[in-house]
């Protein structure tokens, strides 16, 4: 069962359920943003922080943060909101429904919801987004995206997926060794060479080959698997120590208890559309015992 909070976090509406077998989600209206899933038995397998910001027009700092139009400050590094204003948008509810358990919800946003930013011209943004998320002993969502312009449209996207782990620094990522990566600290490529591990800031895209990570958690005992279609892109990030220091929206300790594996197309591998047609982006979490 689900219900619908009108007041929620400084007026901003949120959904919250619960599954029959004991699992829970919550999501905000304002980005369609995830910031809980809790399958029955596990422990929560999103973060989010203690510390995040519920106030309109504030990014929430955890969760499942929708990344549009653009990905961190754009191609050219002139973008303005950072990752887009897609998560900063309120979004509409067009559906909830229950299926054996499984809650569905579909979102959307067009550019009547576009908020009023220095910079943001709606009449540059002419698409429909729509945001399908279902929870059950899994999650999964998609975001489609139609080009309603008579012009081409060309979008950068990504799901901000924060991982919740129990020490990073025992973590490991698999299903990229092979993959091109740029580094977002330092400009530089590389090659991944085995798992992606944590002994310092990561901050890298990668050109992916395959659809599918996990995320190996000896702490929790868990392994958080990670199916991705239409994606050309995954993202890793950890802001370690120093740089948690400086996030006002993130405990000095918690950059810890998180990794962020993002599904993502950026930088080269935008999403170019030409007048009517969609492009679809999907994501399955599933969690296993490591």
């Amino acid at each position: 069962m689900f219900e619908r909070l009108e007041d929620g976090h400084h007026g901003l509406s949120i959904v919250r359920g619960t599954t029959p077998d004991g699992g829970r989600f919550t999501v905000h209206e304002q980005g369609a943003h995830i910031t809980e899933w809790t399958p029955a038995g596990e422990e929560p397998v999103l973060f989010t922080s203690a510390y995040a910001r519920y106030e309109p027009r504030v990014a929430i700092r955890g969760g499942i943060p929708i990344c549009f139009p653009w990905f961190a400050n754009g191609r050219k590094d002139n973008k303005s909101p950072a990752h887009g204003f897609a998560r900063l948008a309120t979004w509409q509810l067009l559906e909830g429904r229950e299926n054996n358990g499984v809650t569905t919800l579909q979102w959307r946003l067009d550019p009547t919801m576009i908020p009023r930013l220095d910079g943001i011209d709606p009449d540059r943004n002419r698409f429909v987004l729509t945001c399908t998320q279902t929870f059950g002993t899994d999650l999964q969502v998609s975001l489609r995206i139609h080009n309603t312009d008579e012009v081409p449209l060309v979008v950068e996207e990504a799901l901000h997926t924060y991982l919740r782990v129990g020490d990073v620094r025992q973590a490991t990522v698999l299903g990229l060794a092979g993959t091109e990566i740029l580094s977002r600290r330092t400009g530089t490529w590389d090659t991944q060479i085995g798992p992606v591990t944590f002994a310092e800031e990561v901050d890298q895209i990668h050109w992916v080959s395959s659809g599918v990570t996990e995320l190996h958690d000896p702490a929790l005992g868990r392994r958080i698997i990670q199916t991705a279609t239409n994606s050309s892109n995954t993202v890793v990030w950890n802001p370690w120590a120093e740089n948690a220091a400086e996030l006002g929206d993130l405990g000095d300790d918690e950059w810890t208890e998180f990794v962020c594996v993002e599904t993502a197309n950026v930088r080269n591998k935008a999403i170019h559309l030409n007048p009517g047609q969609a492009h679809e982006l999907d994501l399955t979490i599933a969690v296993a015992p490591l």
